[in-house]
């Protein structure tokens, strides 16, 4: 028999004083509930606390609008506390500012703003219009009151006001009647919860939910085979917390056993005592050999909770990786997507800064006490903070580590605030607010949670990644080389998704022009690695043009927060796909382990991705993934080579079947097999005299080694000549010019790199992207580097994730120079970030063509006003109206009839100690101004 419904009184009768303020709200239980009949029917229709409702007795009452009518002014903070003596919603409100202004004191001359909002939505069955197939619809079924306030830090804090639902009988402390009809009433409604209660048995009902109820997200992680390689492993064990003992995770015939995961903060001054080490580990795999009075206060609790909920094993970094061993830890943090993926549920302890804190939700002398009052008779509310504000605040929100460990959980117990949620990939729910149990409704509270983010990891991974990018940046690291490790995790997930092609420092290959257009939020610097890192070189740096390059320039301890802004991309994601087939044109290729270049994306060597839409597929793909073999074995003239034919100047393998121009390709690569790019050293014959020749790291200019020249060298130079003759191009190199910079005869870049210039079709290329009917085949690369410097060897596309590639990416696009000013117009409104300046871009007459954000550091009296380097690395739709807030007519079209007139360009500025050229910053800039001053230019950007 179905449980009773609950029944509400028929009015809401005022019974307390309170202010003006309050009493223009009129609020009454049916401002909070939305279309339900049967409560309609059980509470008649409601009266507004006071004598405030007209007409109550016509047939047609006037309709009035609930929500939709913006922002509201409940006064100053200050006048708020005023009131809070004689009003009793002013009362509860300035509690909730008191508890609730989480970094700073509340701002007592801001104002305190309200505005209602639709909430709860429920998923229901029923007919489709045009037929008997059942369809799922979705109805709105609860409102709830939205209001913040400024603190004296500037940060904006927000909290909820929900309707408290009488309880006709008592309710036992846990959700498992929450999926039975008699329940959906209190969907999204609010819980009045008891804190000195034991949380256990509401705890277990959220996982039986989940269990129960859910989708298959919240079941599987997928990948087994490579859970399964790990298992096997000897490198990954457990805690079993009943034996309290070190072990492998026992597997059945059914499968692994289930394990929970601890997420926390180890604390910058935690006694690192209690982490298993290379001289205990051999007494932690005993039974007993771990003492549990040893270990800290969340550890301990998180052990206790782990046996309370009927689990048998935990995973604990600081336990089971052993601290002071260089493969164990490498070994476990390769694997953090499958350790937190494959983890039955994952305690999350983001209360206080260090781990002897605890959970303190469990203890009831700790917990948070709800914040509730009783406006009228029949209508309580109580004050809800949204979880993922209460989260956001804490310490554990704000390290790198754990981003991944929450957002790669099926399952998040979240301990913050004093208060549990639990979220996982389905739903969210909270201590006080009433779930929807079955996990297919929505609720405000679940719009922010990362979990959700994953379910649109299949269909459109391209956002999935920006918004992890978005989320992750700007958090602490102790250590800055981290900064991709702590990253790992996620991008080994995404990879999957992405044509399995493994991430270029943090950007992935099949959106690569699409993810170089990143903004910082704030100022920035470079990454640079200190002493007390304990590593340097090469291997550890960190590029330019990827987020991973940059950190807080205030913060050295801190990531620099980025983003992918809508308004600066606008257009790009009508049809992601779309963009990067018919606006992009540069054919990327990157310094590998060797230094070899490799192109960054071969259509031919990738699988297509299944499942993603095609709006926001990337590159094209075609092709299969090159076995292991392929892609471990040698050749005679790199350290770490392939077996494969010889590669064509743009990294594409050669067939054997190319005929015209690339047969002089092929017969350079014949050459390159006896010596690579700059021929062996032993039987050149090098000036004593360096200063008779031209040399530099971007590769030999053409007076280069003219004395004695041995046949082979002259052999590759006639060789260039016969190519530059075919493609009637002259190369001059300029020793007063920056090192390896070609200029060539003029051709206007708009006219080559548009999609309306595309007038005949010539196949398309390694991105299946249309060839451009103007456009050159790329010289072959000259450029050298200081770790590389006796040539450029070109090598296949690659997939092996085991060799770290070098930070430099060598290309070729269109180069010029413009000025830079400070936009002295720029409105505080408009600024881009603390720390950030709008400048303004000039070509060489003075007039206004582009955009950039700069560092306000970077941009001083010194540089301000003089011509810097710019490159253009894809099309631009348009200019925002903060990017350009006067149109002055520099092509000759006005601002709404332009559509892909723009370049997206970066400013880069020459780095004289690693003789590469770095990224300053992100804008936009005309076409049309490269057709004066546009040259095409091969760039080595670290």
């Amino acid at each position: 028999m179905a449980e009773p419904e609950h029944r509400l009184v028929k009015a809401a009768t005022f019974i307390g004083e309170t202010c003006n303020t309050c009493n223009r709200l009129e609020l009454s239980v049916d401002k909070f509930l939305i279309g339900n009949s049967d409560i309609s029917r059980s509470i008649g229709r409601p009266s507004f606390a006071g004598d405030r409702l007209a007409n109550l007795n016509s047939a047609t009452p006037r309709l009035q609008l609930n929500s939709g009518r913006g922002p509201k002014s409940l006064g100053t903070i200050a006048e708020i506390q005023e009131r809070a003596a004689g009003c009793s919603l002013c009362k509860l409100i300035y509690e909730a500012i008191g508890r609730y202004s989480a970094t700073s004191n509340a701002d007592q001359g801001s104002d305190c703003l309200m505005e209602w909002e639709v909430d709860g939505r429920q998923a229901r069955r029923g007919k489709h219009a045009t037929g008997d197939e059942e369809e799922i619809r979705y109805s709105n079924v609860s409102r709830r009151i939205r209001f913040w306030w400024t603190q004296v830090d500037k940060i904006r804090q927000e909290a909820y006001i929900l309707f408290v639902p009488p309880r006709d009988y008592p309710l036992p402390n846990a959700d498992a009647n929450s999926v039975r009809p008699g329940m959906r009433n209190r969907w999204y409604l609010a819980r009045d919860y008891d804190a000195d209660k034991s949380n256990q048995a509401l705890i277990k009902s959220w996982l039986d939910l989940c269990e129960e109820h859910h989708s298959k997200a919240c079941k599987h992680h997928g990948d087994r085979d490579r859970f399964a390689a790990l298992l096997r492993q000897t490198s990954f064990g457990v805690i079993d917390v009943v034996r309290m003992q070190l072990c492998q995770l026992p597997t059945y015939d059914s499968g692994p056993a289930r394990y929970v995961a601890l997420s926390y903060v180890w604390g910058d001054g935690d006694n690192r005592t209690h982490c298993t080490l290379r001289g205990n580990v051999m007494q932690r795999i005993q039974p007993g050999g771990i003492e549990a009075r040893e270990l800290p206060r969340t550890i301990q609790e998180a052990i206790q909770l782990t046996r309370d909920l009927g689990e048998r094993f935990v995973w604990i970094d600081s336990l089971c990786i052993v601290q002071d061993s260089d493969s164990s830890w490498r070994l476990n943090a390769a694997n953090m997507d499958l350790v937190y993926g494959n983890a039955y549920l994952t305690i999350c302890a983001a209360d206080g800064e260090h781990s002897r804190v605890g959970l303190a939700a469990l203890d009831p002398q700790e917990a948070d006490t709800p914040l509730k009052a009783e406006y009228a008779k029949g209508l309580r509310l109580l004050v809800s903070r949204p979880s993922e504000s209460v989260i956001k605040d804490s310490v554990w929100n704000q390290r790198a580590w754990t981003f991944q460990e929450r957002i790669l959980s099926r399952r998040c117990l979240v301990f913050a605030g004093k208060r549990i949620y639990f979220q996982c990939r389905s739903s969210n729910m909270s201590q006080d607010i009433y779930p929807d149990g079955t996990g297919t409704g929505w609720s405000s509270d679940w719009k922010n949670s990362p979990l959700r983010t994953l379910g649109e990891l299949e269909t459109r991974p391209i956002w999935f990644y920006m918004t992890c990018v978005s989320l992750y940046t700007g958090r602490r690291l102790t250590y800055a080389k981290d900064i991709l490790a702590a990253f790992d995790g996620v991008a080994r997930l995404m990879e999957r998704h992405m044509h399995g092609a493994r991430m270029v420092h943090g950007l992935p290959p099949s959106h690569f022009d699409l993810a170089l257009l990143w903004e910082p939020l704030q100022c920035q610097e470079r990454r640079v690695l200190r002493s007390k890192d304990g590593q340097s070189g090469a291997a550890m740096e960190f590029p330019s043009w990827s987020w991973s390059g940059w950190m807080d320039g205030r913060d050295q301890k801190k990531g620099a927060p980025v983003k992918y802004r809508q308004e600066t991309l606008e257009g790009c994601f009508i049809d992601v796909h779309e963009w990067l087939l018919h606006h992009t044109w540069i054919k990327w290729f990157i310094r590998n382990a060797n230094g070899d270049l490799r192109p960054i994306w071969a259509k031919e060597s990738i699988p297509e991705a299944s499942g993603v839409s095609s709006r926001w597929r990337g590159y094209s793909a075609s092709g299969q993934i090159p076995s292991s073999n392929e892609t471990e074995s040698s050749t005679s003239h790199s350290r770490v080579g392939r077996s494969q034919p010889p590669t064509e100047p743009n990294g594409n393998r050669a067939t054997g079947e190319n005929h015209g121009a690339w047969d002089l390709y092929e017969r350079e690569a014949e050459l390159n097999q006896q010596a690579p790019a700059m021929l062996d050293r032993r039987i050149m014959a090098v000036p004593d005299d360096r200063r008779d020749y031209e040399y530099n790291t971007y590769g030999p200019r053409i007076g280069m080694y003219e004395r004695g020249r041995p046949l082979e060298e002259r052999r590759v130079a006639e060789m260039d000549r016969v190519r530059r003759e075919r493609e009637s191009r002259i190369i001059e190199y300029r020793e007063e010019e920056y090192c390896g910079r070609p200029s060539s005869s003029h051709t206007s870049p708009a006219t080559i790199v548009t999609e309306s210039t595309v007038t005949r079709q010539q196949g398309t290329d390694e991105y299946g992207r249309k060839t451009r009917r103007s456009a050159k085949e790329i010289p072959r690369f000259r450029a050298t580097i200081p770790d590389n410097p006796f040539g450029v060897n070109n090598v296949g596309f690659e997939t092996l994730r085991q060799w770290a590639d070098q930070t430099i990416l060598q290309f070729w696009t269109w180069h010029a120079q413009f000025y830079v000013l400070r936009n002295e117009d720029a409105t505080t409104e408009a600024s881009p970030g603390e720390g950030l300046v709008r400048c303004d871009i000039a070509d060489e007459h003075g007039d206004w063509c582009g955009h950039i954000v700069l560092n306000e550091d970077w941009i001083n009296e010194t540089r301000e006003g003089r011509k810097w380097h710019f490159i253009a690395i894809s099309d631009a739709r348009s200019f925002s109206r903060e990017e350009c807030r006067t149109w002055s007519h520099y092509i000759p079209k006005d601002r709404e009839d332009v559509e892909w007139d723009l370049f997206f360009v970066l400013l880069i500025d020459w780095n004289s100690e690693k003789l590469v050229w770095e990224r300053i910053g992100m804008g936009k800039v005309f076409q049309a101004a490269f057709d004066v001053s546009g040259e095409w230019h091969e760039i080595v950007l670290g």
